[in-house]
């Protein structure tokens, strides 16, 4: 247990408001993350098999979890799905996602 690395995420989430939500509970270097996909982004309704994200990234799921993303997922602007990230590919995940 690393209450310190609990607190940091803790922060993250009370700051960055509801569209990134970093999972707390999640152990080791790799970031979690339950995300929205705004409407202005890059990702906004392209195919997993067209979004260009860092190396150690992967969508996992819609963020209701009722079915694993494939290259066929379509990224819609408004929705929300779990992805991983190596640390150092982190913040260009919430770029993307966020269109900044």
């Amino acid at each position: 247990m690393f209450p310190e690395r609990a607190s940091v995420k803790t922060a993250v989430n009370a700051l960055s408001g509801s569209d990134v939500r970093t999972l707390e509970e999640v152990t080791g270097e790799m970031e979690v993350f339950d995300i929205r996909v705004a409407a202005d982004s890059t990702v906004a309704e392209q195919r997993l098999a067209d979004v260009d994200l860092p190396e150690g990234s992967l969508v996992i799921s819609e963020a209701g979890g009722e079915r694993t993303a494939t290259s066929e997922t379509r990224l819609e602007a408004g929705e929300r799905y779990i992805v991983a990230a190596d640390p150092d590919g982190a913040d260009s995940v919430i770029s993307a996602f966020r269109g900044e």
